[in-house]
């Protein structure tokens, strides 16, 4: 049987982290290979408590800091980070699914 493999990003804001966390881990509970992705500085503050079933791993992306209180500005660094970022996860995934 194929083994799938998810990639879960996680808009990094209060509300959204957990229930992303639970759907990564029942699917690695499940049987499936899942990266979690999220900004670095999620991870760091949350690493203690992450889950760890075989198959769920962690990537994360930087947001470059941005104050949160700066909504244009987070949503603008957010947008070109996240999404330089997860394009090298990704590319890093697949390279070791070849290699």
């Amino acid at each position: 049987m194929k083994r799938h493999h998810y990639l879960i990003t996680c808009f990094p804001v209060q509300g959204h982290i957990n229930p992303t966390l639970q759907l990564a881990n029942t699917l690695a509970t499940l049987g499936a290979t899942v990266t979690f992705a999220t900004a670095a500085r999620i991870l760091k503050r949350v690493q203690d408590r992450l889950p760890s079933p075989d198959g769920l791993t962690y990537a994360s992306f930087s947001d470059e800091d941005a104050p949160a209180s700066d909504t244009t500005t987070y949503m603008t660094n957010i947008r070109r980070c996240g999404s330089e970022n997860l394009t090298k996860i990704l590319r890093n995934s697949l390279d070791t699914r070849a290699g």
